[in-house]
């Protein structure tokens, strides 16, 4: 299926190979040392791509190893292209020197495919209330729902609540008591992290479900993503999701707006599934929501109504082109949204110049013209 294409490994792609011409990675002899360092083998084929030989056949001492790699021009030339050891494990493919051995960290670094919807079964509706409007607000409450399981909290939050916010979800703060309210009734809350954590293990118990949510894309993913960041659990929490679904959209493009006095979620579900809720109390948020969706939205929707939970990250990431003027801060969003990253266009650039970014935006549906810019870019980065 082409999810599960999408998470494995291209270990049959043809860019996994590399031109080795007479080096190769081999073991290092010694004392409980399993480490592998560039070396030369009696023989290779120049003229041959080919991948890494069988590195149990081939093993040198340490002090003949270093030896090797200093007579070796082509184990120099690498050298001068060694990332500092301590970087080392933040890239995917590079050289670095250790104890004045060339290293190859030589991980399968594998570039997003297009997501489709095809064999996807898990969602997880979800809905923040907050401080206010900012993306950098505080969560007071945070709901998600599978259509069995519901995680609800109340949040404590570090900075006031707007009174406006108040008004909306009838939630307030006393820092003098430490006590949260809602509608003046007392509730219990729990700390940011721990509202964090809870959603974490929750979605944990799924298999890379899709999160969805209405107007996530524009705020509740932002406000989610920033307070990830910032208790350091954002990677964990990305690699649990396999995309998101902002059901604002779709309601936008599949229900006329003739039919609808407005897009609000209250509206929708009162209109489409006669039910009349607590609107703005995430926990009646996510079940009206998640029944809305099931019953009238997803049928409608197909992979390209997916984008990664991690996006802002991956536009921020396409600035430097920005400012350059080489693309858009448009084609960076539309680009963000297919997960695509400038790093990953580099990637397809070098491991095949002529057509590697093209094909890659072909299958992602994009335009032969932004291909053409990147090539450019990437053809004078390398002059």
């Amino acid at each position: 299926m082409a999810r599960k294409q999408q998470d494995e490994n291209l270990q049959t792609d043809k860019f996994d190979y590399m031109d080795l011409s007479d080096t190769f990675i081999a073991d290092i002899e010694g004392p409980g040392n399993s480490e592998k360092a560039i070396i030369k083998p009696p023989s290779v084929n120049k003229n041959v791509i080919m991948p890494w030989p069988d590195v149990n056949s081939h093993s040198l001492d340490r002090k003949n190893l270093s030896e090797e790699q200093h007579k070796d021009p082509e184990v120099l030339q690498l050298s001068q292209r060694a990332q500092p050891q301590e970087e080392a494990d933040k890239v995917a493919e590079c050289y670095y020197h250790q104890d004045g051995i060339l290293m190859r960290n030589s991980r399968i670094e594998t570039i997003p495919t297009k997501y489709s919807l095809e064999g996807i079964d898990n969602y997880v509706v979800f809905d923040l209330e907050t401080t206010g409007l900012s993306r950098t607000s505080d969560i007071t409450q945070i709901s998600a729902y599978d259509g069995m399981n519901m995680l609800n909290h109340y949040v404590s939050p570090r900075q006031s609540i707007s009174s406006k916010a108040s008004d909306v979800t009838g939630i307030t703060f006393s820092f003098e008591r430490n006590q949260m309210y809602c509608h003046g009734v007392p509730v219990e809350s729990v700390c940011i992290r721990t509202a964090l954590l809870q959603l974490i293990e929750m979605i944990q118990k799924k298999s890379r479900p899709v999160l969805v949510g209405h107007n996530i894309h524009s705020y509740d993913v932002p406000v989610l993503r920033n307070l990830l960041r910032e208790f350091n659990l954002l990677s964990s929490f990305d690699n649990l999701i396999y995309g998101c679904i902002d059901t604002l959209k779709i309601a936008k493009r599949e229900i006329p707006k003739a039919d609808v006095q407005n897009y609000k979620q209250q509206t929708l579900v009162q209109k489409f599934l006669e039910i009349v809720y607590d609107a703005h109390n995430s926990e009646e948020d996510v079940r009206s929501l998640y029944k809305l969706f099931h019953l009238k939205l997803k049928q409608t929707c197909s992979g390209k109504d997916l984008f990664p939970f991690n996006y802002l990250s991956i536009v921020e990431g396409f600035s430097g082109v920005i400012v350059k003027k080489v693309i858009s801060k448009d084609t960076a969003r539309k680009l963000s949204c297919t997960g695509l990253s400038l790093h990953h266009l580099e990637l397809a650039y070098k491991r095949n110049n002529d057509d590697g970014v093209k094909s890659i935006m072909q299958e992602h549906g994009l335009k032969g013209k932004t291909a053409n810019v990147f090539k450019k870019f990437f053809s004078e980065k390398e002059e």
